[in-house]
């Protein structure tokens, strides 16, 4: 049974290597006993100075991986970056949020474009479901654990041009999105 006090350096040691090294590894390499790392560690857990977490660090971005993800970011849904560079899908947006990237271009929450197009929220939804409006959903809650539709300006462009007779122009609220509706239907005339 170990009975001599721990030193600064051996309580350091602990600290900055959990969790990327076992309790025996750690046991080993201060040539301490198993049981005497784990009661240190637990100690020093009690105090905060160690996280509870036993994962493995997480791996370090590469420069590779930044760049496929700072080109990619907002063009290229955030699960499928997320399956490309082998990540989770929180670890993408929380990467690209430290990065300050944004998404390009504008987008719009189911909420807002029901306004500016002057009709329900459920009509945007129906028009989702059909696979007529290209929408993604956040993968962080908005409100009480929803995840709210994220329809890019882009998207709703291409629904415009291609069902132009789908919505009443003059229910339109945004000059915008009136502009595009007006233009398709005069080339179709």
């Amino acid at each position: 049974m170990d009975s001599k006090a721990y030193s600064k350096e051996e309580t350091d040691f602990i600290i900055k290597t959990w969790p990327r090294l076992s309790i025996e590894e750690m046991a080993k390499e201060l040539n301490r006993t198993v049981r005497s790392v784990a009661c240190k560690r637990s100690l020093l857990l009690r105090l905060g100075l160690v996280c509870r977490s036993t994962k493995k660090t997480s791996r370090e971005w590469s420069d590779k991986d930044l760049q496929i993800l700072s080109d990619n970011y907002g063009l290229e849904s955030i699960k499928s970056l997320a399956k490309r560079l082998k990540r989770s899908q929180p670890a993408i947006s929380v990467k690209a949020s430290r990065l300050g990237l944004t998404v390009t271009g504008q987008y719009y929450s189911l909420e807002i474009l029901s306004r500016e197009l002057g009709v329900s929220r459920d009509f945007i939804k129906r028009r989702i479901s059909r696979g007529w409006l290209k929408a993604s959903r956040s993968i962080l809650p908005f409100r009480y654990g929803k995840y709210p539709y994220i329809i890019m300006e882009d998207s709703i462009i291409e629904y415009l041009n291609t069902y132009p007779d789908d919505l009443d122009i003059r229910s339109i609220t945004s000059r915008f999105f009136s502009n595009i509706v007006r233009e398709v239907k005069r080339s179709i005339v």
